[in-house]
């Protein structure tokens, strides 16, 4: 398992039911707690101030409610991405305190890069020929395109009048 996913997605899963509760082990809740680590790593911080974080942590001392712990850290999420800082250094703090973020957001895209069997030229020139295709009306193999890079682990996104992309 840890050679698909990383330490820190179990660590999702496992805590995202309560420890009393059955927890339904399968691979739709591995790929669910990734995305959600994915997600948030949007908003990681390298930097580790300690804030005060008693409301948020006083949750845990309920009985251990991750469920509950996490709907907050769902809500610090969409809060910190509205902007307020101080909300995104509270989710941090409050990430690090169950062993999220416990490596930095660019070990972990060189570790996606490392994992990624399409080399970087093959993606730019893939990316190349999309554009070309858009450019020609021929939206059908665009589409081919993306929904082929995807496949293999890359996320491409039009922004502005250009295409950017990412490792999955």
């Amino acid at each position: 398992m840890l050679t698909s996913y990383k330490g820190q997605v179990v660590r999702l899963a496992l805590l995202s039911a309560h420890y009393k509760q059955p927890l339904d082990w399968n691979e739709s809740l591995l790929e669910q707690s990734k995305n959600t680590l994915e997600k948030w790593y949007e908003l990681y911080d390298e930097e580790q101030p300690k804030t005060k974080i008693v409301q948020t942590f006083s949750i845990l001392l309920d009985d251990l409610n991750t469920p509950k712990y996490f709907a907050k850290l769902h809500e610090l999420f969409n809060l910190a991405s509205k902007g307020d800082k101080d909300k995104k250094k509270e989710f941090n703090e409050a990430c690090r305190v169950i062993g999220i973020f416990n490596e930095s957001k660019e070990t972990l895209e060189e570790r996606k890069k490392i994992l990624s069997k399409v080399d970087e030229k093959f993606i730019l020139e893939q990316i190349e020929a999309r554009i070309q295709a858009r450019k020609l009306g021929n939206y059908k193999l665009a589409d081919k395109i993306r929904d082929d890079l995807l496949k293999n682990g890359i996320v491409i996104e039009d922004k502005e009048n250009k295409t950017e992309w990412k490792y999955k």
